[in-house]
């Protein structure tokens, strides 16, 4: 049987990274987890269920927009590379000055695909917002218009025209570059 990979999950303590860092905890998907956040275990409302995926052993404090914290983030105990990283963080707060979202998403998620090329790992994954789509009353489809109907829309769009630049191998899950885009009301696009 094929070695599991190993996961590093940004933002891990958000509600789409928490999710993320349970399902792969309770199916056995990672050799190794870590789950990396601003925000402690112990301040960020975790019902009981995520206890053992959000653990001490699995979790670092970190801020990942900062430049000095990324080999921190990165490296690993045994020198090996992640084989996955998901950014789930950014700024989801409306009504932020652009200067919030320019630091807490486009930043992190850029320095954030650099370190990923750089270190060469074998997939990253930028989870965007759906509303980066031009509003409509119809779920959205990955080629559908793109016009941003919110500030955070406008930034993770930026951030996705970032990392399609990047050199290096940078997959996600709709080709090199392309970031994973969630609408709450309709889930995964």
């Amino acid at each position: 049987m094929a070695e599991k990979p190993s996961v590093l999950i940004v933002g891990g303590l958000g509600y789409i990274g928490r999710f993320l860092a349970l399902h792969i905890q309770k199916n056995g998907l990672a050799s190794e987890m870590r789950i990396v956040d601003k925000m402690l275990p112990q301040l960020a409302w975790l019902a009981p269920e995520f206890n053992e995926a959000c653990s001490k052993e699995n979790f670092m404090q970190a801020d990942a927009s900062k430049d000095q914290s990324l080999p921190r983030i990165f490296t690993r105990s045994n020198g090996k590379e992640w084989d996955y990283v998901f950014n789930c963080g950014g700024e989801t707060r409306n009504s932020q000055e652009d200067e919030v979202y320019k630091v807490r998403s486009l930043a992190l998620s850029i320095a954030l695909g650099k370190e990923a090329a750089k270190r060469g790992v074998k997939a990253f994954v930028e989870l965007s917002t759906g509303m980066v789509y031009k509003p409509d009353s119809q779920p959205s489809k990955e080629g559908d218009k793109l016009k941003p109907w919110s500030k955070i829309a406008v930034f993770k769009l930026q951030a996705e025209e970032a990392l399609a630049k990047i050199e290096g191998t940078i997959n996600a899950l709709h080709g090199k570059g392309v970031a994973e885009r969630y609408r709450p009301e309709h889930g995964r696009e």
